[in-house]
């Protein structure tokens, strides 16, 4: 109903899940890292990367007081980022991450989620331009 509190559909609740999605992914290229150093630079990229889109969700309030472009450019930021990092736990996992009920398989899975579920016109244009490596619409 109109005025009532909660998620919205490609509100920041969604962006906000989107982030913890990344998050989860991020322990898993994590605990890879603990026996390959050579993931570390990875790890400390996405982390920082996170913490970064964290922040400027918090600032971006509630979506009452975040204009619609505000809320699409964090959500399709959010999504990316959910995709990226799920890649890497996948890359991290190497084919283990194939197997049935793996988690980097899951996070994968999980992440691609994100594309379709309440997934605002704006965003999926933004995402699909970025997948092609063309500019956003305007």
């Amino acid at each position: 109903p109109e005025g009532s509190a909660g998620a919205r559909t490609g509100g920041l609740a969604t962006t906000a899940l989107a982030l913890g999605a990344a998050r989860g992914s991020l322990a898993l290229l994590r605990g890879e890292a603990a026996a390959r150093p050579g993931l570390g630079p990875a790890v400390d990229g996405f982390a920082a990367e996170i913490d970064r889109l964290a922040g400027r969700l918090r600032a971006a309030g509630d979506d009452a007081g975040t204009p619609p472009e505000v809320r699409d450019a964090l959500r399709t930021a959010a999504t990316g980022l959910c995709l990226r990092v799920a890649q890497g736990a996948l890359v991290a996992a190497k084919g283990a991450g194939f197997v049935a009920g793996h988690p980097a398989g899951r996070a994968a899975t999980e992440a691609l989620l994100f594309l379709v579920w309440s997934c605002p016109h704006q965003v999926a244009s933004a995402v699909l331009c970025d997948l092609a490596q063309l500019d956003a619409p305007a």
